[in-house]
């Protein structure tokens, strides 16, 4: 019987041992699951700032594609006011020779006529 309590103590003891051991390492596990949960609320956090950034680029670049497009067409309208002006210029010249022309001309007939001396 001796015999018997004696194993039964080291059952004990043992069994004892077993659950702090079990104790620890489940002590260990909810702190690994803890710093986990902490790293993946993080991990959710920056994609959440991420996305955030994100749509900021997005919008930015859409505003910036509708300034290009307002430039690109003001530069249209520039092109097409240069070319008209040049239009312009180049019929304003043209009339200038023109006059220059026959105001030459009419000067040569001018100086068939004579005037009498008063």
């Amino acid at each position: 019987m001796r015999n018997l309590a004696e194993k039964s103590a080291q059952a004990a003891k043992q069994a004892g041992d077993l659950i702090g051991e079990s104790t620890q390492k489940i002590g260990a596990g909810v702190q690994e699951t803890e710093q986990a949960a902490a790293l993946l609320q993080k991990v959710t956090q920056g994609s959440g700032e991420i996305s955030e950034a994100i749509k900021q680029i997005e919008e930015a670049s859409t505003q910036q594609a509708a300034a290009i497009e307002q430039i690109t067409l003001g530069l249209g309208q520039v092109s097409d006011v240069v070319q008209n002006n040049a239009a312009t210029a180049q019929q304003s010249s043209a009339s200038s020779e023109e006059l220059s022309a026959q105001a030459s001309l009419l000067q040569q007939e001018m100086q068939k006529f004579q005037l009498k001396d008063q």
